[in-house]
């Protein structure tokens, strides 16, 4: 089998009478196909072309031609319905659509329904940075629209870092400093006031310019994330937490230098 069938389509093999029905969002829009095969020899058929109808409703859109993507295998003077996807623009806006689907020289009528995909993306997802208590830090991000419906992107806010590791190291600290004389009751008083005084307050973190109207579908904007740090941060340790931007986010890894030096955020590569 050379390209995209075997046989001859229209007279080895045919369609049977539409109209077909196909539904989804853009990167999954799936329908069912009935082929027809009158040749003595087994059929594959692995893509159809679309082209826009001559005539279409008033309440739907001629569709761009496309691909009709299948994997069929119909025996000998046999007929098989199969699952097809349609390769449609990922920003392909949701709506009623119609298409012809081209076999030889039938042409068989499509109804499509798109239907509305969120899908924001940010790059980078990770982000490590230095600094210290009191210093804003500012890094760049890039949003992209891979949906096709506007997104509204919401503000940042807060970020909540906390210390990596510091469990751990609160409870050795609190063993260590716990008499042999003392109760279970003063080393757990002990424990929990050790926990509350290491917490650290959240970080204030916003957009730079704000972005004040919703992401076309397609679109893509860059922006600088300003995360002013919080007091209580330690030379030397690290401290993890994450940028919630919408329902998606940016993991933060934080070092404290300890120093008054001004140091520039760094992308992780």
């Amino acid at each position: 089998m050379k390209g995209t069938h075997s046989g001859e389509p229209g007279s080895d093999w045919h369609l049977t009478d539409g109209p077909y029905s196909f539904s989804g969002a853009p990167f999954e829009c799936r329908g069912a196909l009935t082929l027809v095969n009158n040749s003595d020899h087994k059929i594959k058929v692995r893509a159809l072309a679309t082209r826009p109808p001559q005539r279409y409703r008033k309440d739907s859109k001629p569709l761009a031609p496309t691909r009709m993507v299948l994997a069929a295998r119909i025996a000998p003077h046999g007929e098989s319905r199969t699952m097809a996807a349609l390769q449609l623009p990922s920003s392909t806006p949701p709506g009623h659509y119609q298409t012809t689907v081209i076999c030889g020289k039938q042409k068989t009528p499509v109804n499509v329904e798109v239907l509305a995909h969120q899908e924001l993306m940010i790059e980078p997802t990770h982000l490590r940075l230095q600094g210290v208590s009191g210093q804003t830090l500012r890094c760049n991000i890039t949003l992209s629209n891979l949906g096709n419906v506007p997104v509204d992107i919401g503000d940042v806010g807060m970020v909540w870092l906390r210390e990596y590791d510091w469990i751990g190291r609160t409870l050795v600290y609190s063993l260590r400093e716990t008499g042999p004389d003392e109760s279970y009751e003063d080393f757990a008083n002990r424990l929990l006031h050790d926990f509350r005084k290491q917490l650290i307050a959240p970080a204030r973190i916003q957009f730079t310019p704000a972005i004040e109207a919703s992401l076309s579908a397609g679109e893509a904007i860059e922006r600088t994330l300003s995360l002013m740090l919080p007091a209580g941060l330690k030379k030397g340790r690290r401290y993890l937490g994450f940028i919630k931007i919408n329902d998606d986010r940016v993991w933060l890894e934080l070092y404290c230098t300890g120093s008054g030096r001004a140091i520039q955020a760094k992308r992780q590569p």
